[in-house]
């Protein structure tokens, strides 16, 4: 996978927050749904353009490492647990803004597939998480159409399943 879909789809489900805090839009949005939808991959300039604040905190990172900011173990590093959750949580953060269930939603998470349901034609899967010692259970959707089973192990990013855990 080329850094560009890999950026790309652990940052889309961050698209919404920053189409609601109106820092891109409506059309951007749409087009970037669009291109989730068909696995196409924006190109680096609409993705830099699109997710600024990701950009600052990727090329802070990239210098830490010694590495371009598109190097894809600098991609990788910045969508880690500890990485990514640890900027939702930071005062420089524009997430600071929005209340704590919000911020939960924004962190990468790794979950374990509790059940799978058919609502309204669509397979929802649930998943469960802990927090602090406390379980939490969310509906998430496989946008990436992986082939997942109840009790597999995936990565989450907002109410998206991002990728499935070997």
């Amino acid at each position: 996978m080329i850094s560009e879909q890999y950026f790309f789809k652990y940052a889309w489900p961050c698209t919404e927050v920053i189409l609601m805090d109106k820092r891109i839009r409506q059309q951007r949005f749409d087009d970037l749904k669009y291109a989730v939808e068909n696995d196409i991959t924006p190109s680096r300039e609409v993705l830099e353009d699109t997710y600024k604040v990701a950009f600052v905190n990727l090329k802070e990172l990239a210098e830490r490492m010694n590495k371009d900011c598109w190097d894809i173990e600098v991609i990788k590093r910045y969508f880690s647990e500890d990485e990514h959750n640890m900027l939702i949580e930071s005062e420089k953060a524009f997430f600071n803004k929005f209340p704590p269930t919000v911020r939960d939603l924004c962190k990468i998470h790794t979950a374990i597939i509790d059940k799978i349901e058919t609502i309204a034609g669509k397979r929802i899967m649930f998943v469960k998480y802990k927090i602090n010692g406390k379980e939490i259970e969310r509906r998430c959707i496989n946008i990436y159409n992986l082939s997942i089973e109840p009790n597999d192990i995936v990565i989450i990013h907002y109410a998206y399943i991002i990728e499935k855990v070997n």
